[in-house]
């Protein structure tokens, strides 16, 4: 599943779907996308582009919400929608990437034993996006397991190191580097890059650095990364401000 990929059988409905998807920096708009690709994914049943694009968009919808019995609710809902189109397809690397993404968040809200009873199977969805398309949404594989890293080091580390020995902190911040110097600007780039430097060599040379690159980025360069960059830079600047 890649931007503007059409599911079958989707047509106006779905592009119907995408014109409120793209103006998701509203919340409702970007209900009524989820809603729509909700009931577009029922109706074709076995399609797995439109199950992966539930899971993004539910994943979208938690991860702006204000309350977190509200985010892990939206999160485990994604979660859901992305299992469905794995069932149908088990190597569809959008699926695969958001089932990991709305699961792995979902779990966070979880205490410590329940929240690692979900981490072989996100780490085994994320051995498979290692295997099969590392690239994917602008090597999201590194914000993912930079932001883990930053959030859960402990057992992310153990079981990032069982499951992709390749992929450490180091080797994550250099693809976060790739991925700024070669991919559109996404302001949760330059704020990973910036905890991890901190967090690893208390850094404050890139915390200042990635500081300055927020504030100075063009949020609209690639409009559809636009929504998510308007709602991050506010959150990126505080944690980085913070920090240096």
């Amino acid at each position: 599943m890649h931007e503007r990929e059409i599911p079958v059988g989707g047509g106006d409905r779905f592009r119907e779907a995408i014109e409120a998807w793209d103006a998701r920096l509203d919340d409702a708009e970007a209900l009524r996308a989820a809603t729509l690709l909700e009931a577009l994914a029922r109706d074709a049943r076995a399609d797995a582009d439109a199950w992966a694009w539930c899971a993004r968009a539910y994943y979208y919808l938690a991860d702006y919400h204000p309350s977190e019995r509200g985010r892990r609710r939206l999160f485990e809902t994604g979660a859901k929608h992305g299992k469905k189109a794995l069932a149908l397809a088990p190597e569809h690397v959008g699926a695969l990437f958001w089932s990991a993404c709305c699961l792995g968040s979902a779990a966070e809200a979880l205490g410590p034993l329940r929240r690692a009873s979900h981490a072989p199977e996100v780490a085994g969805y994320l051995k498979k996006i290692l295997e099969l398309e590392p690239g994917y949404y602008y090597l999201g594989l590194a914000r993912f397991v930079g932001q883990a890293l930053i959030r859960q080091p402990g057992i992310v580390t153990k079981l990032i190191s069982v499951a992709m020995p390749s992929i450490g902190p180091a080797s994550v911040q250099q693809m976060l580097r790739t991925s700024i110097a070669q991919h559109p600007p996404l302001v949760l780039n330059y704020q990973t890059l910036g905890q991890l430097a901190w967090i690893e060599r208390r850094d404050r040379a890139t915390v200042r650095e990635m500081r300055e690159a927020v504030e100075k980025l063009d949020l609209d360069a690639e409009p559809l990364l636009a929504p998510e960059n308007h709602r991050d830079r506010p959150r990126a600047l505080r944690i980085l401000d913070e920090l240096r």
